[in-house]
């Protein structure tokens, strides 16, 4: 039982995390266009929006990458985040599956929910405050974070770029990715300790109920 009530505990929280990280990172909703590098796309005569709608279909499987926007090193880096995304998928996917039999087997194995709840509170409650540790230290070092999530998600240097040839580092600055992390983080933190305190107020209704 040890062994389902710690897969439980560390696969809810980052089931979660994994979730708001996938639809983010691939949603164009979440970026704030207007931190594109707008004095280069006034000297290159490219349709930014186009440019934009391009990478996304790309990304999300709708549509080839049109390649004479791009170089051969942006080319390779497109590609490369688009294999990234379809790991995370299949990392998601296997989180989910994961939290959802170890919360079964629980529930199943001790006869009442209150046993797997207890367990979610505990773990969404502890992993918000980890979520907040964090985004309090990428946001006094931004640049490190950058480099070394880079440097981990990428077995080549493709994703350096230059921003004085270079459309897609216009497109998305740095600083767009800096946004981007903090509302990952904060989006986070906000369903952990939401789902932590209905979890815990889900417990207590059913030790209420067996006790009347």
């Amino acid at each position: 039982m040890w062994l389902n009530k710690s897969i439980l505990f560390l696969s809810a929280p980052l089931t979660i995390l994994f979730i708001v990280f996938y639809l983010i990172i691939l949603n164009p909703i979440f970026y704030n266009f207007k931190l594109s590098n707008d004095n280069f796309f006034a000297i290159h005569p490219l349709n930014k929006r186009e440019i934009i709608n391009n990478i996304f279909g790309y990304l999300n499987n709708q549509e080839n990458i049109t390649s004479n926007y791009f170089s051969q090193t942006e080319l390779h880096h497109l590609s490369d985040l688009k294999k990234l995304g379809q790991r995370l998928s299949i990392i998601t996917i296997g989180f989910f599956i994961t939290t959802v039999v170890s919360f079964l087997t629980i529930y199943t194995k001790r006869g009442k929910m209150k046993y797997p709840l207890i367990i979610m509170a505990k773990s969404l409650f502890f992993f918000g405050l980890l979520m907040l540790l964090c985004l309090l230290l990428v946001s006094r070092n931004f640049e490190f974070f950058f480099l070394t999530f880079h440097k981990f998600s990428f077995s080549n240097n493709y994703w350096q770029l230059d921003p004085n040839v270079d459309v897609l580092i216009n497109v998305f600055p740095p600083k767009i990715f800096y946004q981007l992390i903090t509302n990952i983080f904060i989006t986070v933190i906000l369903i952990d300790f939401i789902g932590s305190s209905l979890a815990y107020w889900l417990y207590k209704k059913q030790n209420l109920n067996e006790k009347k």
